[in-house]
Order: structure tokens, then sequence, then C-alpha cells
């Protein structure tokens, strides 16, 4: 019986394969029209990171990327975690704790300031977050990478 069922679904999904690309076909071009939705998608996925980037200090809704993009919210996050793999929320946590190792390396800016220059307003929940993504503390993090700095020194 399970043969049967997966054996229909197959052909349910062969003719709804063939009935698509016998439209796409007919309409002439449908090469050209799906690399160019695909360049499309691309470049909206490019100017969300931008904006997110852009306003990486800042609390970042996702309604407010969406508006920047033109999109629905919930098109967004789909197409979002389409083309990257992540959502959106796991890309600006993402971007915030590169740029907070950063600045843990390379400035002398107490942690507080830190949190507050990726975006986090909240001390305890940017230790959290950053304990979490990275397995330690943001200053075990810094005084571990200052004494390798200073042993190659």
């Amino acid at each position: 019986m399970k043969k049967r069922l997966l054996a229909c679904l197959m052909s349910v999904s062969m003719v709804v394969t063939l009935m698509y690309g016998s439209a796409v076909a007919a309409e002439g071009g449908g090469q050209e029209k799906i690399e160019e939705a695909q360049e499309k998608q691309d470049d909206v996925i490019h100017q969300a990171k931008h904006y997110i980037l852009k306003h990486i200090q800042e609390n970042i809704y996702v309604e407010e990327i969406a508006d920047e993009v033109h999109l629905n919210a919930q098109y967004l996050m789909r197409l979002f975690r389409k083309e990257t793999g992540f959502s959106i929320l796991e890309y600006i946590t993402e971007e915030r704790i590169k740029l907070a190792k950063e600045l843990l390396i390379q400035t002398d800016y107490p942690i507080n300031r830190v949190a507050d220059n990726v975006g986090y307003g909240n001390y305890s929940y940017f230790t959290k977050i950053f304990k979490k993504n990275v397995g330690q503390a943001p200053a075990a993090f810094r005084s571990e990478r200052k004494n390798n700095i200073e042993e190659y020194k």
C-alpha cells in the first residue's frame, strides 16, 4: 500500500513538473525569467543584509527591513532563510557577535560599551547571548585573546 501511494505521489509530482515546465517553455524565455527572478531575490537579500549592517547598533525589526525592501515581512523571512540558510534573527545575532569579538580584541572599551555598540542595551543579555554563541563570556574571550597576542610579542 505504501509503495502504491509513493508511486502515485511520484507520478503526480512528475506530471506537475512537466506541466509547469511546458507552461514556462510556452511563454518563451523560461530560463531567462527564472534567472531574472533569482537575481531579484539575491538583490532583495543583499539589500536586507545591508540594512541590517547599517543599523546593527539599533533595535532592528523585521517589519522595518521588509519596508526597506518592499516586501511582506512573512515573505521576507521565508525568502531570507531559503537563500541564506539562516533566519533574520540568527543573521543579526551572528553579525553582532562578529562585531563584538572585533571590538573586544581591538579596543579597551568596557564590555557594557561593546554591548551598546553592537545593539545590546542590556549588558546581562549581551553576556548571555555572547556566551551561548562563542562558548565563553566576553571578559574571558578578551582576556584569552589579549594573552595570546602578548605571548607572540
